[in-house]
């Protein structure tokens, strides 16, 4: 089930529970180097972590926000998830686990976006990887809307996508 609260609330709390993530990585590198420090970070409305999440969410939203500034955020929050593959106080949880959050919903609506209005290359797999669905189901759907499964998928299919999952989203109680 989708969490339906893309707002700036909605970021702005995202923000501070991922900071707790930060924070322990922190204090757990702290820790390892011998440094006597907290490795608290501390949420601050004006700082670029603060204001990527804010236009991510208002990009997946579908506001006008400068596509560079999402793919740069979203370059920047894939490297956090993975920093601590190999301790999991270092790592965010699998993406899988929290597919429902609303970082999660806003990052698919913002790269769904980002691949039909950039033109950007997309196939059956990597959406079908995007949205936690067996790839089988969007080569159906290809078909049964006239497209070749094998074949990049259409701007106008990813669209179509995009405001079905954006209207799921803003709908949902």
């Amino acid at each position: 089930m989708l969490n339906n609260d893309l707002s700036d609330t909605a970021a702005r709390a995202e923000c501070k529970r991922l900071l707790i993530v930060i924070s322990s990585q922190r204090s757990h590198q702290n820790r390892w180097f011998s440094q006597d420090s907290s490795g608290t970070v501390e949420f601050d409305e004006n700082s670029a972590f603060a204001m990527g999440m804010n236009a991510l969410f208002r990009y997946a939203r579908g506001e006008a926000v400068p596509p560079a500034i999402v793919m740069d955020f979203l370059d920047d929050l894939l490297k956090l998830m993975f920093c601590g593959l190999a301790n999991n106080t270092m790592a965010l949880p699998p993406f899988k686990r929290m597919s429902d959050r609303p970082w999660a919903v806003a990052w698919r609506l913002a790269e769904l976006r980002l691949a039909f209005e950039g033109h950007e290359f997309m196939d059956a797999s990597q959406l079908a990887h995007l949205l936690g669905v067996p790839q089988n189901n969007i080569s159906t759907q290809l078909v049964d809307a006239g497209y070749e499964p094998d074949q990049p998928i259409p701007e106008a299919f990813l669209k179509d996508v995009y405001n079905t999952l954006k209207n799921i989203s803003q709908n949902q109680d």
